[in-house]
């Protein structure tokens, strides 16, 4: 044993147990949103559009575009006490959007990423998602998969 380790020893076996009680650390919430407006609010969410702030993904034969048809608050969303923040896929055969082949499909994607600064603590998200194998989505830079109503990391 070096004599590092038996200072180390020393030290941590001659000082007296703590009596003190934990401090209690208040919760500060740094994001929340009710989805109680009208439309989705810019200040916390940013719609992303492909070509425009964000690229292509894994070659998806989708488009994300800025439309209240694909991303939108559902004030009629059952269960809920305000709205919810909806994101639907449309068929579009023909659409093409700038600098892009042609693909079929678009769809609404909105991130947090420079609009509040996560770095440690809880998080908390209530998620309904589409039934079936293939309806996978991706909650979070933390990169959790969430698949079947399950949370992965």
């Amino acid at each position: 044993m070096s004599a590092r380790n038996r200072v180390a020893i020393v030290v941590a076996t001659a000082l007296p147990p703590s009596s003190a009680a934990p401090i209690a650390v208040a919760e500060q919430q740094s994001s929340f949103d009710e989805f109680s407006g009208s439309t989705i609010d810019r200040s916390k969410w940013m719609v992303v559009v492909t070509g425009e702030n964000f690229g292509p993904v894994n070659s998806e034969q989708q488009d994300w575009v800025d439309s209240p048809e694909t991303c939108y608050i559902d004030q009629d969303a059952a269960g809920s006490r305000n709205g919810v923040l909806a994101i639907h896929p449309r068929y579009r055969p023909g659409f093409q959007p700038p600098g892009r082949n042609t693909c079929g499909f678009v769809s609404g994607r909105s991130q947090s990423q420079g609009k509040a600064e996560l770095t440690h603590g809880t998080y908390s998200v209530r998620l309904e998602l589409p039934e079936g194998a293939s309806a996978r989505g991706k909650s979070g830079d933390a990169g959790y998969l969430v698949d079947r109503g399950r949370v992965d990391p």
